[in-house]
């Protein structure tokens, strides 16, 4: 069957990732990175996207980039046809270098916005957790600090959810407690009135706000990937994304479900985001 093409929301804020193929390096050296940020740099002008944030790791990258999805996924595109392109000629490889098309996640939220720039620019901890994250050169996390021009990096829009302060900025990205799975499991009962281990006995029916709820938390705050609810809720992980899609949706329509996810994330608190992947 052919893969539906992605529906198109004008002027919203995605976070945006991908990795390589089998989990391999997508980059080599500074000169792949360099490239890599040059292509997205002028795709960022040429289709209109404004890109609030970025990370390149190894073997995968991350992006906040502001646009329709019809803008985004016409540069994503572009961005990795000719970044495997270079990096296929550079080492004499043939194929494709990404696992499969880059996943994108709708944020909905000033918190989200803010909690998604603090997992972007907290990645590199992953490689040395001492090195001070400023020092990183491939995210856009000095430029946020003011130790590097900005150029195509729009950091106004997350600036003022930190009132113009770097000092309140940096502190929130460098520094906070993470809330774990527990956290939100008990959180979600607490509101909804029923036991922690009922939220997520069964995740389908309207009836199964709780889970819902639950589940997108999972994602959005503790930042459980695709392959841990999976394991968690024992489905397939395209079931998982359908649901995930399901409840973000309903979100809209749904003012119970979305009084109900209200009073969760309030109950948890102006906690940071752990991850996206």
């Amino acid at each position: 069957m052919p893969r539906q093409a992605r529906k198109s929301r004008a002027g919203t804020f995605h976070h945006l990732t991908n990795r390589g193929a089998r989990k391999l390096p997508i980059f080599g050296d500074a000169e792949d990175r360099s490239f890599f940020l040059w292509i997205l740099g002028d795709f960022a002008e040429r289709f209109d996207v404004g890109v609030h944030a970025y990370c390149l790791m190894t073997n995968h990258f991350h992006l906040l980039a502001e646009g329709s999805v019809d803008q985004l996924s016409e540069a994503m595109h572009r961005l990795g046809f000719l970044y495997t392109r270079n990096f296929n000629d550079r080492n004499g490889f043939d194929g494709p270098l990404f696992r499969g098309r880059y996943y994108s996640n709708p944020i909905r939220d000033d918190d989200y916005f803010r909690n998604a720039v603090r997992y972007i620019h907290r990645n590199p901890v992953a490689i040395d957790p001492s090195a001070p994250l400023s020092s990183y050169r491939w995210s856009s996390h000095a430029v946020y600090l003011g130790r590097r021009p900005s150029g195509w990096v729009q950091t106004e829009r997350a600036m003022e959810l930190f009132g113009g302060s770097r000092q309140t900025y940096r502190e929130f990205v460098e520094t906070g407690e993470s809330v774990t799975r527990s956290d939100v499991i008990e959180c979600v009962a607490r509101v909804s009135g029923i036991p922690p281990q009922e939220v997520l006995v069964r995740i389908r029916g309207a009836s199964n706000r709780p889970a819902q709820v639950c589940i997108t938390l999972l994602r959005e705050v503790v930042g459980e990937s695709i392959a841990d609810l999976s394991r968690l809720l024992g489905m397939k992980p395209g079931s998982v994304r359908a649901a995930l899609s399901r409840t973000r949706s309903a979100l809209e329509g749904d003012a119970d479900l979305a009084r109900l996810y209200a009073e969760a994330k309030e109950a948890l608190g102006p906690v940071p985001i752990v991850a996206l992947r």
